[in-house]
């Protein structure tokens, strides 16, 4: 549709027709809008969109060029965007012109994540989202068989009524999903993928990528706008594993992965050039496989951490008193090995220690909490038989 106003000696530019669109969600459409104004001398034109042009849809107002990149929650969808161009004449004149884009359908085939100890079984999920309904899925998941092996399948969902994974080649699995009557559409799990971690392997980040993704629609058509989040393994072994996360508000996270029930020492460098340039940290008692260690930030913006395990032998104590009053010791020592915790309030002429606690630890550290401190100055220390 063209509108067009004349008044005087001015004349309207007119807008060459522009084809519809057809593109898949996240695709960058660009657009030259080609215009034509016999005016003399020529007159500035501006470019502009009417009211109703989705959301993220741009014009550049100097030369007319048209982009626009849709979100998958604006797929699938038909959308009537109409483009208006006005010159500086007098009167100013305008006209537009309307086209349509298509959003099409996709899908997203997620991977799931998940840690597990050297030698012990796990899984991760399988799931999809469907705009529009799907009858087959299959894929090829590039992993590390020398650190994952003994894939099997289990738990499908009520849509799945073929569910088949075989090694292809090294490093390499294919998964098949079939639909029964009712196709795979909307948000679903398809099934879980089992493991093994292979035994007397170092510990390792192990990630699981889909490819060569073959997805077929209800009506046999094939689809190619297929989104993937490739998932991952924590192989937990006998090292510990560091992870430095960024979050959206640009705070600084460590996650350290290790074995439950083991103490780490982190120390952290700004200068990796010599051999000792690192600084002790802070001292982590590990009762996960994880722990998230948060708002890091040990002086500047460049910093590089590592950590190691330790076994404190003589054993030493981690003191906490927090505003309430109420502290906390983190007693580090071996495993198996009866200490007694002792007490004074005052360290001059002879010391008399009084007993707090015996105990043995299961793993390299005992917890110690709910001390009240009444005294402001209390000693501890630790004694072993």
């Amino acid at each position: 549709m063209t509108e067009s106003w004349r008044v005087g000696s001015n004349t309207p530019p007119v807008i060459a027709p522009i084809p519809n669109k057809t593109i898949a969600p996240e695709q960058l459409l660009s657009v030259i809008i080609s215009v034509t104004d016999t005016d003399v001398p020529p007159q500035t034109l501006t470019f502009s969109l009417d009211p109703g042009a989705p959301a993220g849809a741009a014009i550049v107002p100097t030369n007319g060029l048209f982009t626009w990149k849709p979100t998958r929650a604006q797929a699938p969808g038909t959308n009537l965007i109409t483009v208006r161009v006005t010159d500086d004449g007098t009167p100013s004149l305008s006209a537009t012109q309307s086209f349509t884009v298509i959003v099409s359908d996709y899908s997203v085939l997620t991977v799931g994540t998940n840690l597990v100890r050297t030698g012990q079984s796990g899984s991760v999920p399988i799931t999809v989202f469907a705009s529009a309904g799907l009858t087959n899925l299959a894929f090829a998941l590039d992993v590390d068989t020398n650190r994952l092996s003994a894939f099997t399948l289990s738990g499908a969902g009520p849509q799945v009524g073929l569910a088949s994974v075989q090694a292809v080649s090294s490093n390499r699995i294919q998964i098949a999903f079939g639909s029964t009557t009712a196709a795979f559409q909307g948000q679903m799990k398809l099934a879980d993928l089992n493991f093994i971690a292979l035994s007397n392997q170092t510990s390792a980040f192990v990630f699981l990528q889909p490819t060569n993704i073959q997805a077929t629609e209800a009506g046999a058509a094939a689809l190619t706008n297929v989104f993937v989040n490739g998932g991952r393994v924590v192989v937990i072994g006998n090292e510990p594993l560091l992870e430095a996360q960024l979050t959206a508000e640009g705070t600084r996270n460590l996650v350290l992965y290790g074995k439950p029930g083991s103490s780490y020492q982190l120390e952290y460098s700004g200068d990796l050039s010599g051999a000792n340039n690192w600084t002790n940290w802070v001292r982590v008692p590990l009762t996960n496989l994880f722990q998230v260690i948060e708002n890091v930030d040990p002086n500047g913006p460049d910093v590089f951490f590592r950590a190691y395990e330790f076994i404190a032998n003589p054993p030493f104590i981690d003191a906490h008193a927090p505003t309430n009053r109420i502290g906390s010791l983190t007693l580090f020592g071996q495993a198996g090995v009866g200490y007694r915790l002792q007490y004074t309030t005052n360290l001059a002429g002879v010391i008399s220690w009084s007993p707090l606690l015996s105990y043995t630890p299961t793993g390299s550290f005992y917890f110690v909490g709910g001390l009240s401190l009444s005294n402001p100055i209390i000693f501890y220390r630790i004694e072993k038989p």
